[in-house]
């Protein structure tokens, strides 16, 4: 393969990188709005930044303990799956979940359950984007 064809497989590739970022309707700061949070406690609500491939979020709950985790994520087909990578509550981390989700102009919804060692969670969540 000549150089020319590796300098023009090179910049095809870049792109293509470029063009993914900019096709991918998550990219960008998020800011939860359902469940609602209670801000007479000084409570702020969740904030979740995605890039590409990965996710992280955060919050401080009333008692201003820290909520808060991380990993890579996989938007197919309306479904959104979190690979969690850390998480404050320690046995979420490792695990793969799975939510239904749709965007509605800057609104980003998912809902999701899941069964992890016996327990049962739910998730059904509103965001809305703060920033692209």
């Amino acid at each position: 393969m000549g150089k020319k064809t590796i300098a023009c497989l090179a910049c095809a590739l870049a792109l293509a990188a470029g063009c993914a970022h900019t096709s991918n309707p998550l990219v960008g700061t998020w800011e939860m709005v359902y469940p609602a949070v209670d801000t007479t406690h000084d409570q702020l609500p969740p904030v979740k930044i995605l890039s590409d491939t990965h996710f992280a979020f955060g919050s401080r709950g009333a008692d201003g303990d820290l909520f808060a985790g991380g990993g890579t994520y996989v938007l197919r087909d309306g479904v959104y799956t979190e690979l969690v990578q850390y998480h404050s509550i320690g046995f979420l981390a490792g695990r793969s979940l799975r939510f239904t989700t749709r965007i509605e102009g800057d609104l980003w919804y998912h809902r999701g359950a899941f069964d992890i060692d016996g327990r049962q969670f739910s998730v059904d969540e509103i965001w809305r984007r703060i920033e692209k």
